[in-house]
């Protein structure tokens, strides 16, 4: 039965607020000049233009004030770069706040100088039903753990050279890692990847390439060739929550949430030992066990089938659904007055996920049980 979310709510109150159309580039309005119609960007080429200008603003912002914090560290505290190279670890502690907040300034004003006021309705700035927020509360730890063993093989193969910079700043007050290394990344990288940049890509040349692009340069754009690789995964993942919710909010949730798990992972790794998802060894490889790992994907599995068959759509006041054009933003005008609507999923897929989720649950104890008798005999063997 379907669903409807009355008065859609924004993640910053109204969606459609401001909604302007293109005027006639000759100022003309009546009904008999044709308007310009703009195709949706950015396109390919720009995309990769912008994403490389993100990647640049972050680099300049970082030397600027990474200078800056070497000169106060060597004129006040007689300190400055490791022989090796390494800044210390209260500047790098710095840089990485700077970093995030430089991504989101930048990506909110790249949306907003593509599309002005309607910014909120292209880049679907509204929150998700209820049903789609418990599917995707659900599939962080699942989605976290195959996301993970991508890392944990790529890095067999490609240099990882940021582990020990986020193994130090896990160790940080708590509230600043969260605000600056799950919050504000979730924010500004969604804005910009799964906002501003899925809009025009997908309007442009479809769905599923625009999935494969968006995704692929979200992963460059974090520089670590291993954690590119886990990044462009997640994406994937991402990607699918923004296409079927018509909400920025979902994908929103889950990148934050699953930074959170990751630093969570990172700081309590003695306590909560999960093979393959901690990092408290950042020279050392530990792959996901092959029971845990399958039963995360079988967990990821009826989680997706419920996001599709939970789907958002629009319906107009005649009843009939909104179907947007190729020039037309993801939320309809306000004018039109049409409410989001989804249907639930399945009874069948809810005990599917009931099922698989808690075998998942029993592989996560199960796995981490083993670790921890392992750590205790190593210990042991260390000081007989």
């Amino acid at each position: 039965m379907a669903q409807d979310d009355h008065n859609p709510s924004s993640l910053t109150g109204n969606p459609y607020e401001s909604p302007q159309d293109n005027p006639p580039e000759d100022g003309k309005t009546d009904d008999s000049t044709p308007v310009q119609r703009w195709p949706p960007q950015p396109n390919l080429p720009m995309a990769l233009v912008w994403t490389i200008g993100l990647m640049v603003i972050q680099i300049v912002v970082g030397a600027v004030i990474g200078i800056g914090l070497l000169v106060i560290g060597a004129t006040f505290y007689n300190e400055g770069p490791s022989p090796d190279g390494q800044l210390p670890p209260w500047m790098t502690n710095i840089l990485i706040p700077i970093a995030t907040l430089t991504t989101l300034a930048s990506a909110i004003a790249v949306a907003a100088l593509y599309y002005r006021g309607q910014t909120g309705r292209r880049i679907a700035w509204r929150f998700c039903s209820m049903t789609q927020l418990v599917i995707v509360l659900l599939s962080v730890i699942p989605m976290a753990t195959v996301a993970s063993e991508v890392v944990n093989w790529a890095a067999e193969f490609l240099p990882h050279f940021n582990a020990e910079v986020f193994l130090s700043f896990s160790q940080q007050p708590f509230l600043i890692v969260f605000l600056a290394a799950c919050v504000l990344p979730g924010l500004g990288e969604e804005i910009f990847f799964r906002g501003f940049m899925h809009h025009g890509l997908s309007k442009r040349y479809g769905m599923a390439l625009s999935i494969l692009v968006t995704s692929l340069l979200f992963g460059i754009m974090h520089v670590d060739p291993v954690q590119s690789c886990g990044a462009a995964f997640l994406g994937l993942w991402l990607h699918y929550l923004v296409w079927h919710t018509e909400s920025l909010a979902a994908p929103i949730i889950l990148h934050i949430l699953n930074n959170t798990l990751a630093f969570v992972s990172m700081r309590f790794a003695d306590q909560l030992p999960v093979p393959g998802l901690n990092y408290s060894e950042p020279d050392t490889i530990t792959h996901t066990p092959p029971l845990l790992l399958l039963a995360a994907l079988a967990a990821v599995i009826p989680l997706a089938i419920a996001i599709w068959q939970s789907r958002t759509y629009w319906v107009l006041p005649d009843g009939t659904r909104w179907v947007s054009d190729f020039d037309e933003p993801s939320t309809p005008d306000k004018d039109l007055q049409a409410r989001a609507s989804h249907d639930n999923a399945s009874i069948l897929t809810w005990l599917a996920i009931a099922i698989t989720f808690s075998l998942f649950l029993a592989a996560v104890l199960f796995a981490s049980q083993s670790v921890s008798e392992l750590t205790v005999e190593r210990l042991l063997a260390r000081h007989s």
